[in-house]
């Protein structure tokens, strides 16, 4: 298996970035909220809203 990610830096420049709201948000539960450090569970629609105005170029 090849792994093309190297990470070498926790506070190093960014060079690329995935984002994606996916159907993996909609599996999310308040009884995991605190867990996964969430106040609230997330609005689909909102979500795929505000990922389309920041990943606009």
């Amino acid at each position: 298996m090849r792994n093309d990610i190297n990470v070498y830096s926790e506070i190093g420049i960014l060079k690329k970035v995935l984002v994606h709201p996916g159907y993996e948000l909609e599996k999310l539960s308040p009884k995991f909220s605190d867990k996964l450090l969430f106040e609230d569970i997330p609005y689909m629609e909102v979500a795929r809203e505000e990922h389309d105005m920041f990943t606009k170029n």
